[in-house]
């Protein structure tokens, strides 16, 4: 069980550093609202990831290749998106702007979007993280359990 809960913090460290579209999202966001804002929008994957991780173990591996470029154009088109909503708010500075764009309710829901519109997760957890998980369930739930309590 000890080795499926380092694999997990392994991957899971690896994965916190990794550049990607939830980074940068959280990262234009800090910009805007500030840290104190923002640190909410970090536990998105714990809302999101139970989703992805299901998709991942019973769905991915049957789909046809376009249902991932689908993915790409969608996560592509709502960072673009993102974007220019950034971009507004800070040609924008007004503070009754700062105020009311970046509530707890607000940041949460769009960070949750770009987790779930994230190609990123999907591939981790259908060719890496859903293996070790399937291997550690024939073993043990608990090993699938401190697998994923390593990787968070």
């Amino acid at each position: 069980m000890l080795t499926f809960l380092l694999q997990g913090m392994a991957l899971g460290l690896s994965a916190a550093w990794l550049p990607g579209p939830f980074k940068a999202f959280l990262f234009s966001y800090t910009s805007i609202y500030g840290w104190r804002r923002t640190i909410w929008a970090a536990f998105a994957p714990l809302l999101s990831d139970g989703f992805i991780i299901a998709v991942a173990l019973l769905l991915i591996s049957s789909v046809p290749p376009q249902f991932t470029a689908g993915l790409h154009v969608a996560g592509g088109l709502f960072l673009l998106y993102l974007a220019r909503s950034a971009y507004h708010a800070l040609q924008a500075e007004a503070e009754a702007h700062i105020e009311s764009g970046g509530s707890l309710r607000d940041v949460l829901t769009k960070a949750t979007i770009t987790n779930l519109l994230n190609p990123n997760p999907y591939i981790f957890w259908s060719f890496v993280g859903g293996p070790i998980i399937r291997r550690g369930w024939a073993i043990s739930p608990w090993h699938a359990v401190s697998f994923l309590l390593g990787m968070y």
